[in-house]
């Protein structure tokens, strides 16, 4: 597809990633930004289903809600990497 194309060599210019997502995305995603039953039953433009372990899913109009968790995931990590020292971690440092 010549758009798609497009787009990734522009990417690739600014040093972007492509990330890859689900289609079929964890209900609790949507319930928690309170839009699964608007999508799901209010408008019905969301296709939901129980799979066979029980665990309801979604096909994903959209991947608003899996970026958010994957961001608040790096970010979480990034803070226990990069976390500042205390005040008593520095003085056994310099001490």
């Amino acid at each position: 597809n010549k758009v798609s194309a497009i787009v990734r060599e522009e990417m690739n210019v600014t040093g972007a990633q492509e990330c890859l997502l689900p289609q079929l995305q964890p209900a609790e995603l949507w319930q928690e930004s309170g839009r699964w039953d608007t999508y799901t039953k209010a408008e019905g433009i969301m296709f939901a289903l129980v799979d066979r372990r029980e665990q309801h899913l979604g096909l994903g109009p959209t991947h608003e809600e899996l970026m958010t968790e994957l961001t608040a995931r790096q970010l979480q990590w990034w803070d226990s990497a990069v976390a500042p020292a205390s005040l008593s971690d520095s003085d056994q440092i310099s001490g």
